[in-house]
């Protein structure tokens, strides 16, 4: 009998390019993160942003003490606790006015802190901005805002940070809609 080459990631032992490419995600446990960021209306920097906030991945000072490169270690928002992601993005005060300001001007409950559960993961958080939608589009509506504010916030804090700047209104914890 000759030998014969068979292709074990088909049924029908023949080669195809897609078995190929689905091979190396074979026994990966599937995530709702990626239909939260990847499926958002938002730009894609401010997509691939998120994506790297929850993973932890931005240098907030939490990350740079980790790799003992020098920080600020408060968060310079607030200036009142340690800097990490999830306090710069849902938990600093100046942040929560921010979110409660904005709700407010779109009209969804949802984007409100006070609808919060904050006992969350900050991937449940964001998942969790969805669930007062009442259909789809609303909730992808929802979430490209939450993804932009979350952007806003972060460009805030690095023109603190780096230019010494703050932006007009945000002396006082207050957005002027114009």
């Amino acid at each position: 009998v000759s030998d014969s080459i068979t292709w074990k990631l088909t049924n029908d032992g023949l080669y195809t390019s897609s078995s190929a490419y689905h091979f190396p995600f074979e026994g990966m446990v599937k995530s709702d993160i990626y239909s939260t960021v990847w499926r958002s209306w938002a730009p894609a920097k401010c997509k691939l942003f998120l994506w790297m906030a929850m993973q932890h991945k931005i240098l907030t000072a939490d990350v740079l003490l980790r790799r003992g490169w020098g920080n600020n270690y408060f968060c310079p928002l607030c200036m009142r606790c340690l800097e990490t992601a999830v306090h710069l993005l849902s938990e600093c005060s100046w942040s929560r006015k921010v979110w409660e300001a904005i709700a407010t001007m779109a009209g969804q409950r949802s984007l409100l802190p006070s609808t919060w559960n904050m006992e969350t993961t900050f991937v449940e958080w964001l998942q969790g901005l969805n669930n007062q939608c009442t259909d789809a589009t609303q909730a992808k509506g929802v979430q490209a805002l939450a993804t932009i504010i979350c952007w806003e916030i972060w460009l805030e804090r690095n023109r603190r940070i780096f230019n010494n700047k703050k932006t007009t209104g945000a002396e006082d914890h207050k957005l002027n809609p114009r």
